[in-house]
């Protein structure tokens, strides 16, 4: 996706996901974004649930990448939680390890909401340190390559061949 296109889709979501109230037109937005994303347009006259789809919409740009998500619910389907706001949605595609954290530590959901649980954020930690050490011992083994290759080139001896054409030189 192209970074106009995100920036105008997330202005779009940001713009519907705080209206009063949902029209048509913007129904038909939310709509082609989840075709676009590949994502379930849940059809409704509902205006919450098209706020909800529209920040489903956003939160799915806004993340870096579904694959670094551990946390994930037991079946696929959405689940509904009561929050201190009300009745709030979870969704697979959106859930991220922080928010499942928080839900478990609020109390509003049990261990078992999850298929697998969320990593603490000391294992997080420990987990990004282990990945900047292995980017480092990386680093420092290509820079090694290339001191080798460097010495190496230096010390090709660089030798002049006879021309073929056998002409004579011009003195002049």
């Amino acid at each position: 996706m192209k970074k106009e296109r995100k920036a105008f889709i997330l202005a779009r979501v940001r713009e519907i996901a705080n209206s009063e109230h949902i029209d048509g037109a913007m129904r038909k937005d939310l709509q082609e974004f989840c075709s676009e994303l590949g994502i379930e347009y849940r059809v409704g006259n509902c205006d919450n649930c098209a706020r909800d789809t529209a920040v489903q919409i956003y939160a799915i740009l806004r993340t870096k990448s579904g694959t670094d998500r551990v946390c994930v619910l037991k079946n696929e389907r959405y689940h509904y939680v009561w929050s201190a706001k009300g009745k709030a949605h979870i969704y697979p595609e959106t859930l991220t390890d922080e928010y499942a954290r928080e839900l478990l530590a609020k109390g509003i959901v049990k261990d078992d909401f999850f298929a697998v649980l969320p990593p603490t954020e000391e294992e997080e930690a420990e987990t990004a340190r282990k990945k900047a050490e292995e980017e480092e011992v990386a680093r420092k083994a290509y820079e090694a390559e290339q001191v080798r290759l460097n010495e190496e080139a230096l010390k090709v001896e660089w030798v002049e061949t006879p021309k073929d054409d056998n002409t004579a030189e011009m003195v002049g």
